[in-house]
């Protein structure tokens, strides 16, 4: 069973369910074209039991329909998987965390080092703004503004 989209998506896929979140199904079904019968998208923030497991997602602060993901399982093991993420301070404060103590973790830990002194998204999502709106005041002005697109590479899922 995959419980978040990994890699390696086919519009044939056809190997049973895959746990996302809606923006992520929405996402597989339209640019991935896999069957929509496949997809189940779980709420966010609120734990849903898959294979006698609670699985609770939570906004990665990441790409679109990226999640963190609490496992809860039938022994009382807590495993949280982070995936990419983009840390903020109010995950601290995310209420299917409150109170949890994790047995497990899975931490992507590749901007872990201090000399990746990232702003605060919400400071550079203004600061573009603000300069986009400086340079549409000029007149005839193009604004192109980089970003990254959802890919999805051709490795293999491995479900059981």
């Amino acid at each position: 069973m995959c419980v978040y989209v990994c890699v390696g998506l086919r519009s044939s896929f056809n190997s049973g369910p895959i746990y996302c979140s809606q923006i992520t199904a929405n996402l597989v079904k339209q640019q991935l074209r896999v069957n929509p019968s496949y997809l189940h998208p779980l709420p966010m923030n609120i734990p849903t039991t898959v294979a006698n497991v609670s699985v609770t997602l939570m906004d990665a602060n990441h790409c679109p329909g990226a999640v963190i993901i609490l496992f809860r399982l039938p022994d009382g093991t807590t495993h949280l998987h982070t995936g990419d993420f983009r840390a903020i301070p109010e995950m601290q404060q995310y209420t299917p965390l409150k109170g949890v103590t994790v047995d497990t973790l899975f931490l992507d830990t590749t901007y872990c080092d201090p000399r990746y002194a990232f702003p605060p998204q919400n400071e550079m999502i203004d600061l573009i703004v603000n300069r986009v709106r400086e340079e549409l005041k000029i007149g005839r002005t193009l604004v192109l503004i980089g970003s990254y697109q959802v890919t999805f590479l051709s490795h293999s899922c491995t479900h059981t």
